[in-house]
């Protein structure tokens, strides 16, 4: 355990920005953190949140998980950044089930925006504090235009996203049929290069497109200036384990050849877009160290 906390602050140590690293071995209960309580931008690892109180509301008869949801204008005009609602007809209605796997799938913030505002925007920080994420909220919904953007979004950690998944991996986030269409929806997400880039590409990709491949993993991301986060469930043929990785402040040295050019969009060859997936397969070779099992199967 030493050896891969010291290797954590190595990587940290060669960052422009700040690491905070939490994972959990879900059969023995090892735990790695690093860090892993201190306060980070959310980003879009919050729509994880939203999508619980969607379901807890859900569950309560609130609302039909099959009832329809029609754009707003204000959603659609006042967002932009990740997913594809704001290209599409703006008289669209869909089910609150499709906004939801919008949300988790490819992190669509038109759809986040309408989910927040059909639970509302406390609820959603009442359910952080419910699950047990004591340092989660958000102060507004994912708004790109107006005075509201210019409110700070709020704060996260990686400990918290750690606790959310492990509920949601034992079926305690609402109800065990719930934490599981949960997961399902993640499993579907678009975007796991922060946990899959570095990982042997036989037990991520398999041959046949139609199959499962050997290690699946699902999770919710986040980007912005300076940030990149990611947290959720990897599964193997050897164990599970919660990963929740989240990095704040990054100058992207890799890139960049002065502070004032460091808030250029993300390329797959910047700093931000490396130091995760080098954790990620840090703690894979820990938890699942035996490769060469997997690939004999």
């Amino acid at each position: 355990m030493e050896d891969v906390i010291e290797t954590l602050a190595q990587i940290d140590a060669e960052f422009s920005g700040d690491l905070g690293v939490y994972a959990k071995r879900l059969d023995t209960r090892e735990t790695f953190s690093y860090r892993a309580g201190e306060a980070n931008p959310p980003a879009s690892t919050v729509k994880a949140v939203v999508l619980a109180e969607v379901f807890r509301q859900a569950h309560e008869d609130h609302f039909e998980l099959d009832d329809p949801n029609q754009l707003t204008k204000e959603n659609v005009e006042r967002t932009f950044g990740s997913g594809v609602l704001r290209d599409l007809n703006r008289d669209l209605t869909l089910r609150v089930r499709d906004m939801c796997m919008l949300m988790m799938a490819v992190s669509d913030n038109v759809a986040t925006n309408q989910m927040i505002q059909l639970v509302g925007l406390d609820n959603v920080n009442r359910m952080a504090v419910r699950l047990g994420m004591q340092g989660t909220y958000i102060n507004r919904p994912m708004i790109h235009v107006g005075e509201e953007a210019e409110i700070p979004f709020g704060e996260t950690s990686a400990l918290d996203f750690g606790i959310l998944f492990e509920s949601l991996y034992h079926g305690e986030v609402v109800s065990p049929a719930a934490s599981r269409e949960m997961l399902d929806m993640m499993l579907r997400n678009h975007y796991k290069t922060d946990i899959l880039r570095y990982l042997p590409p036989d037990l991520v990709r398999p041959e046949d497109p139609a199959s499962e491949p050997i290690v699946r993993v699902a999770s919710k991301s986040g980007t912005t200036t300076g940030v990149k986060c990611s947290a959720g469930i990897v599964y193997t043929p050897k164990c599970d384990y919660v990963i929740s990785l989240f990095s704040r402040n990054c100058i992207d040295r890799m890139s960049v050849v002065d502070e004032e050019c460091a808030d250029r969009p993300p390329t797959v060859d910047n700093e931000n877009q490396k130091v995760l997936p080098r954790v990620s397969r840090l703690i894979f070779d820990t938890f699942a160290d035996d490769i060469a099992e997997f690939e004999d199967r």
